[in-house]
């Protein structure tokens, strides 16, 4: 695994520890703008899908 890879990856666990908490505060809507970066940093650090 790349250094890179595990940045995003990292990134993407801070993302949703943070969606979790913005959720359990009575904010849903900055919850799932928070989720949406989370599944970005996923997709960035997977490879892209062979033919």
């Amino acid at each position: 695994m790349t250094l890179e890879i595990k940045a995003l990856l990292r990134l993407a666990h801070e993302s949703i520890a943070a969606a979790d908490a913005l959720l359990r505060e009575g904010l849903p809507r900055f919850s799932v703008a928070r989720s949406y970066y989370t599944m970005l940093y996923c997709a960035q650090a997977s490879p892209p899908a062979s033919p």
